[in-house]
């Protein structure tokens, strides 16, 4: 019987490693197979990020046009309402101002 003992022995133990490599072995799969989920999952979620973040890109481009357009709209207007012609005109229409004659220029020596 201490023969029988002794091979069932060695066959255990000479069987153990292999089931320890085997669990050890599914254990990297695991591993493996959450790390390719994870990967996958922070890929779709940069792609995304990226797309969100280039239509708001897009839509200041936009918004920053239409500002440009509307700043020389008002550079314009600025422009002719600053005309010295329309400064000159409203003086006379509505302050009753005038361009003094040249009797009425009388010159300062110092």
């Amino acid at each position: 019987m201490n023969a029988i003992a002794k091979t069932f022995n060695a066959r255990i133990l000479t069987l153990r490693p292999a089931l320890f490599d085997i669990k050890v072995a599914k254990w990297h799969m695991v591993v493996m197979f959450f790390a390719v989920l994870l990967t996958a999952f922070s890929l779709l979620y940069s792609k995304d990020l990226d797309r969100r973040l280039f239509i708001n890109y897009q839509t200041m481009q936009q918004q920053n046009t239409s500002l440009h357009v509307y700043y020389a709209k008002l550079l314009l207007e600025e422009s002719a309402l600053s005309a010295q012609s329309r400064i000159q005109r409203l003086a006379q229409q509505k302050l009753d101002m005038k361009i003094p004659g040249t009797n009425d220029i009388k010159l300062v020596t110092l």
